[in-house]
């Protein structure tokens, strides 16, 4: 039973490093993304987007509008700005 345990543990904790890894490897955290920002807007998506609160809304698109900004100009956000994993 123990074995099984540790396996489990194991299997947790290599999870967690593949999300690490692709979180990191996607790159929106230099942009100041979230993932949810980068969402296709389906009709469920657009739903969601459409009960949120009015401040939440206009923080997603100040981030979606500073992302463009700085794809235009190929550049990033300082890395103290960027979004952390735990978030």
């Amino acid at each position: 039973m123990a074995a099984v345990a540790k396996s489990v543990g194991f299997m947790a904790q290599l999870t967690n490093s593949v999300k690490r890894f692709v979180f990191r490897a996607s790159g929106f955290n230099q942009m100041g993304l979230y993932h949810d920002d980068c969402l296709y807007e389906t009709s469920d998506v657009k739903e969601a987007l459409r009960r949120i609160p009015q401040n939440i809304q206009d923080d997603r698109n100040f981030r979606m509008q500073r992302a463009l900004h700085l794809s235009l100009t190929k550049s990033i956000l300082p890395k103290d700005q960027w979004i952390p994993f735990e978030e």
